[in-house]
């Protein structure tokens, strides 16, 4: 199938696991170049990109970290001076919640089991990292992406969101939470950028079976 990718440029973040080394094989097998961003798995983007590589399509590994803004322009930065231009971002890139045990056969909480002033998956410890990385991050890496797609007249931005978005989890307030923000965000981005030859899209998956999340996910909240 043929999506008109061949020689563009895409860096996606988040790219050494999961959704978002999946993304990156899709754009190679489309015959565009792939950054493959990570942050802390450096071995396993070098591995994704040695894959990538070997079926004849060009890859390099850009490290980034969605925390820090200039870490992301960097990002971003060694894209272009790579391959002169940047098409695609697709944000990937998360930080893990913390998972609650068994949020099915809980019962009714407090309030501050929500709002989360002491601890926990909503303390304000975690509702400022996943904003950081999953809101504010994904907003940086658009600001630094967007100067090049305007330029050319053609870009495609796709933020990867999670079920948890609109169907709610138990116990992950922030970090749906932060996920929603990026629907608004996308529909806005679309409005104001289609006349420059930009479009914007979310995809919200459901659960995965990725490594991490057979590892780190507890049976009952699969």
């Amino acid at each position: 199938m043929d999506f008109g990718l061949r020689d563009r440029v895409a860096l996606v973040t988040g790219a050494s696991g999961g959704i978002g080394a999946a993304i990156a094989r899709a754009l190679a097998s489309e015959s565009a170049r792939v950054a493959v961003g990570y942050h802390s798995r450096g071995a396993a983007a070098g591995r994704l990109v040695a894959d990538i590589e070997g079926a004849g399509v060009a890859a390099v590994p850009v490290a980034h970290d969605l925390r820090d803004p200039s870490s992301i322009q960097a990002g971003v930065d060694a894209t272009v001076q790579t391959w002169g231009r940047l098409d695609v971002l697709v944000t990937s890139a998360w930080v893990h919640p913390a998972w609650p045990e068994h949020p099915q056969t809980r019962g009714p909480r407090e309030i501050a089991d929500f709002v989360g002033w002491e601890s926990g998956p909503s303390s304000p410890e975690v509702w400022q990292e996943q904003l950081r990385v999953n809101t504010e991050g994904t907003a940086h890496a658009v600001r630094a992406a967007l100067p090049h797609m305007k330029g050319q007249g053609w870009g495609r931005i796709v933020f990867i969101s999670s079920g948890a978005a609109e169907d709610g989890q138990p116990g992950l307030e922030a970090y749906a939470a932060a996920k929603a923000a990026l629907h608004g965000f996308a529909r806005s981005l679309a409005r104001g950028l289609g006349r420059d030859g930009i479009l914007a899209n979310v995809v919200m998956p459901g659960f995965i079976a990725t490594e991490r999340n057979r590892r780190e996910v507890p049976a009952a909240s699969r």
